[in-house]
């Protein structure tokens, strides 16, 4: 009787810690964006281009980092990086107009994610 009731306890509750697991811990999409993507050409414009990791459930995955990696498509003359940590990305204008596209690349994203950022 009691190894009984202890097999069904474990069982359900090992069940259970797989579907937390499943649903808020595993990484199903990455959303990228940009707090603006319109930007004046004066060397003082700053953008802020946010990673999150998406579950299952919409939402974004706790205490998981995101491997990313980041090409410019084009205009990679018209800002510079500021700072590149982990799910941060900070990019600063310089004197010049045009359009800065970035491809941002995962192995948990499903397409490619396109950032465009319009200096004018």
């Amino acid at each position: 009787m009691i190894t009984t009731s202890f097999i069904v306890i474990l069982s359900l509750s090992l069940t259970v810690l797989y579907l937390v697991y499943y649903f808020i811990f595993n990484i199903y999409e990455i959303e990228v964006s940009a707090d603006s993507k319109e930007l004046k050409p004066d060397n003082n414009s700053v953008t802020k281009i946010s990673i999150k990791p998406i579950n299952s459930l919409g939402k974004e995955v706790p205490f998981r980092k995101v491997n990313s990696e980041i090409n410019f498509i084009s205009g990679i003359d018209l800002v510079t990086i500021v700072s590149n940590e982990d799910r941060i990305i900070i990019l600063k204008t310089k004197n010049k107009k045009g359009l800065v596209k970035i491809e941002i690349d995962s192995k948990f994203s499903l397409l490619l994610n396109v950032i465009e950022i319009n200096i004018i």
